[in-house]
């Protein structure tokens, strides 16, 4: 990795949506959806020849769970984030990485950064916890959701006799 610019395009949220069924009183569950368009540029070299990766499209939607809730500041004791699906990222070659915009070569890139991705993003658990006395007292309770072991998708192809609510 040669350089890494974010650009001067910020991510931005595209919606929140706060869970007030099936949570503790001591949590705020969310789904919050990110999305990025912009001028991102990252500077690689394989084997001496220089690369980069621009014009990054990113879209996901991932979970943040701010647990416990405290009394005392500064009111949370820690967050919880990840990835709830896999995130939609499109990108351009630029430099000798063009090589790989040829169909058969384009596809097989695509597949090992989606692989990584999966590994890397959707299957990890982000926590950070304030290191105060009351909340390590709390930390050992733990978070009440495990970490994710998978995602599962479903898809509903068709319905009969729905009833609207």
């Amino acid at each position: 990795l040669k350089d890494l610019i974010l650009g001067s395009v910020p991510a931005r949220i595209g919606g929140i949506k706060v869970y007030d069924r099936n949570t503790g009183r001591d949590e705020i569950v969310m789904d919050i959806e990110i999305i990025y368009g912009g001028d991102a540029r990252v500077k690689f070299s394989v084997q001496k020849m220089d690369c980069e990766i621009n014009q990054v499209n990113f879209r996901a939607t991932a979970r943040l769970i701010i647990k416990p809730l405290m009394d005392v500041l500064p009111l949370i004791g820690g967050l919880e984030f990840y990835f709830i699906s896999m995130p939609s990222l499109d990108y351009n070659l630029g430099g000798m990485a063009n090589v790989g915009e040829i169909p058969g070569i384009s596809n097989m890139i695509r597949s090992v950064l989606d692989s990584i991705i999966r590994k890397d993003l959707l299957a990890k658990q982000i926590q950070l916890l304030l290191p105060l006395d009351s909340v390590a007292q709390l930390h050992k309770q733990g978070f009440a959701l495990p970490s994710p072991q998978g995602v599962l998708t479903i898809l509903v192809r068709e319905g009969r006799d729905l009833v609207k609510k």
